[in-house]
């Protein structure tokens, strides 16, 4: 486990290099709209643009939260390891898609949680 969650960390890390998501995950993210939708095209565009839109928002958090910059070595806050938790939960090893919506949603979900614990 401690495995998988440093290399989605490097994977992520080598992501936020970028304010937002570069080409091949864009890439990725249509793939996985024409998949679910197939001819239904206003589908796919609609799942294209809400997984575009989710990944975007997470390095908003990402950068709020100074989770680091491609390859800085950090010590991680309780905040950062949400998102990099959330990110490998809905991150799939195999094809590298990551459905965005969920992870943005688990985001929200889990800083909720911790903010209300403090």
């Amino acid at each position: 486990m401690k495995k998988t969650i440093l290399l989605l960390g490097i994977l992520l890390l080598s992501l936020t290099a970028f304010s937002q998501l570069n080409n091949e995950a864009k890439y990725k993210c249509k793939s996985y709209a024409k998949e679910k939708w197939g001819t239904d095209y206003s589908m796919v565009e609609y799942e294209y643009n809400k997984q575009i839109e989710a990944g975007d928002e997470f390095f908003v958090y990402y950068g709020i939260y100074n989770c680091g910059v491609g390859g800085e070595e950090k010590d991680f806050s309780e905040e950062c390891m949400i998102l990099i938790q959330a990110f490998a939960k809905w991150s799939d090893e195999g094809t590298g898609f990551v459905q965005w919506d969920m992870v943005v949603y688990e985001v929200k979900k889990q800083l909720e949680a911790y903010n209300n614990l403090k």
